[in-house]
């Protein structure tokens, strides 16, 4: 499928944009209810040049009330999601443009690393205990600075968080 270009504005961490819809699809009848990860990919001449993946969630229509439901941490996705510049705890905001954001939009995508990432990827948490004479290292922010992930991916998201606990 062609897909196209649009410019993101300067505010759009807190005011959002209203992308004209390219693409949409029906969701057949037979999906099960669960959530669904998308891949983008925008390509040139076969080489790939960004990859991006968003996520949604989707309830059965006409199903018997569940056991249980899982109720994913939006609110706390909004305020780590760093896409187009700002957060809720670091950004580009304000006059010297190095200011978090106290306000949010929920209409942008989720920032790289929120709904997908590279098997083995670090926790904010680390597995393994550090040498209190060592250099103290952050292997989280290293796999996202080496890789183009939000540093903010190990603190909120799909990805690091519900996906586990659904699977």
């Amino acid at each position: 499928m062609q897909g196209q270009h649009w410019d993101t504005p300067e505010h759009c961490s807190a005011h959002g944009r209203e992308w004209e819809i390219s693409h949409s699809f029906p969701i057949p009848d037979g999906w099960r209810a669960g959530a669904y990860l998308i891949t983008l990919r925008a390509e040139r001449g076969g080489d790939s040049i960004e990859e991006h993946h968003l996520i949604f969630v989707l309830r059965a229509s006409h199903a018997k009330p569940a056991p249980m439901a899982l109720v994913c941490a939006t609110g706390t996705w909004l305020a780590y999601n760093c896409w187009s510049g700002s957060s809720a705890y670091e950004g580009i905001t304000g006059p010297e443009r190095n200011a978090f954001s106290p306000v949010l939009s929920n209409q942008r995508p989720w920032t790289r690393g929120f709904c997908k990432l590279p098997d083995g990827a670090p926790r904010v948490l680390s597995e393994q205990s550090s040498d209190p004479d060592g250099m103290v290292r952050y292997p989280h922010m290293e796999l996202a600075f080496a890789y183009g992930y939000s540093k903010k991916y190990a603190s909120a998201g799909w990805a690091s968080y519900e996906r586990h606990f659904a699977r």
